[in-house]
């Protein structure tokens, strides 16, 4: 007789707590599989080990942005050859750059503060697209009784199943900046990360959090992260009692 498979209200949730210290995950119990957040909204998701997806995602969208070429300057060395080195923000404040120097480094900043804000958006859009479509798995079921709120409520439920899965995701997964990094660290737990690296990573994310507003947000703060429009399927497969 084949073994039935567990529901996944049935699976043992393993929670990400946000502390005053940060992001921290409870150790996985030995012979566990799969790692499981409850956001803010009491939504509950397993993530998935897409780590090297996402960093694999977030290098494809660096090359593509157009970069610009830092400007450089002719120098000479004690031996009388010329050589070029780079333009600094240090060199061009020194009172030692020409003119045109310091308009080709002003252009620069410029120009690059431009891709560094493409960059961010297209990583922020996509990256939400991506967790959406392969990085959680939720109670599918639950999407029948979303729908029905959403549409008393005068919200539009798109027909595009990844547009759907988009839309819950963002609406009735997510509640605030915390849960987007919740999910991102549980799925790098869930791809076998070492805790040295899981540490970095609560760093990075204490120290986002402080920039977005405070390092603890409150259940159901709102919806502070990403926003974006369009997302492919990352549901969960759930077995009948």
């Amino acid at each position: 007789m084949a073994k039935k498979r567990r529901t996944f209200k049935q699976q043992r949730i393993v929670e990400v707590k946000l502390t005053p210290r940060g992001l921290r995950l409870e150790d996985l119990p030995e012979g566990e599989a799969g790692v499981f957040v409850t956001t803010s909204r009491g939504v509950e998701v397993e993530c998935l080990p897409i780590a090297d997806v996402i960093e694999a995602q977030e290098a494809n969208i660096r090359a593509s942005v157009e970069w610009p070429e830092q400007p450089t300057r002719i120098i000479t060395d004690v031996a009388g050859s010329e050589m070029e080195e780079p333009l600094s923000q240090k060199y061009v404040e020194s009172g030692q750059a020409t003119e045109e120097q310091v308009e080709a480094w002003a252009g620069y900043v410029e120009a690059k503060a431009q891709a560094e804000a493409e960059f961010s958006a297209r990583l922020n859009d996509g990256r939400v697209k991506l967790l959406a479509q392969r990085g959680v798995r939720w109670d599918a079921s639950l999407e029948e009784e979303w729908e029905k709120d959403d549409e008393w409520a005068g919200m539009t439920v798109p027909e595009d199943r990844r547009e759907r899965t988009l839309h819950f995701f963002r609406t009735q997964v997510l509640g605030n900046l915390g849960d987007l990094y919740r999910v991102l660290f549980g799925i790098y737990r869930a791809s076998g990360y070492d805790e040295e690296v899981l540490d970095l990573m609560e760093d990075s994310f204490r120290s986002e959090m402080g920039r977005a507003g405070g390092d603890e947000p409150e259940d159901g703060a709102g919806d502070h992260g990403p926003q974006p429009e369009e997302s492919l399927v990352g549901r969960a497969e759930v077995d009948g009692d």
